[in-house]
């Protein structure tokens, strides 16, 4: 009887330097990350059953040794379900995944050749932090026609996006030809030709016309296509 109580006494105190744990590295991701689960209490010859659960099923896999790595594409519960066939009952372990911020930049001409680029964020939990590749921090950039932007954003659970946008160069206009016949009041006419898109003349009467009856004089005329 003696020799029986020393024995359970030994075997106790094996059990309890060998408890089995599961542990993760992070118990929140993004999709497309990867939690890695180091099993303490178990050696690298060790056969480990872990099983998951997430709204679409069940699962259980089959490691040899005491680290294992998983990237779930949705929430997912974990548990240690046995070691070497022994059935564990150890705590469940839930991953939550997050899913990338959904992003679109655009464009705004506010100038001739001057672009405002502005994001729409169609995903992702706020707040979001984000800055551009020209260093600016402001929820919109400014670029000139030609140049193409990035934005890197982040959302409050630390999911990373990032989006592209290049803007065109605008055409600017050029005058050809201004040609004046002032051979009298009545008969003296002006008129100039532009190219570079849609043509608006404007002279200084505020008329819009290509060609206009004028008098002997100095005049003004301004040529502007459809970007200003």
């Amino acid at each position: 009887m003696k020799n029986f109580f020393l024995f359970l006494f030994v075997c106790s105190m094996i059990f309890v330097s060998r408890a089995q744990v599961l542990t993760p590295n992070r118990t929140s991701i993004c999709k497309g990350d990867s939690v890695n689960f180091i099993v303490s209490g178990v050696n690298n010859t060790d056969t480990v059953v872990i099983y998951s659960e997430t709204n679409d099923g069940a699962y259980f896999d089959t490691i040899i040794g005491n680290t294992a790595g998983y990237s779930p594409e949705v929430t997912t519960v974990y548990t240690l379900f046995s070691v070497n066939d022994s059935v564990m009952f150890t705590p469940t372990i839930c991953i939550q995944v997050h899913d990338i911020p959904i992003i679109s930049l655009y464009s705004e001409r506010i100038a001739c050749n001057t672009f405002a680029i502005h994001y729409n964020l169609f995903s992702g939990y706020l707040p979001v932090t984000y800055y551009w590749n020209n260093g600016v921090a402001n929820m919109s950039n400014t670029i000139s026609g030609g140049d193409t932007t990035i934005i890197y954003l982040t959302d409050y659970n630390g999911c990373f996006t990032t989006d592209t946008i290049s803007v065109p160069v605008d055409t600017f206009v050029v005058i050809d030809s201004i040609w004046s016949n002032p051979e009298t009041c009545n008969l003296g006419s002006a008129g100039v030709f532009a190219t570079g898109g849609q043509i608006t003349y404007t002279w200084d009467d505020s008329s819009h016309v290509q060609v206009r009856d004028l008098c002997h004089g100095t005049y003004h005329v301004e040529a502007s296509n459809q970007y200003g």
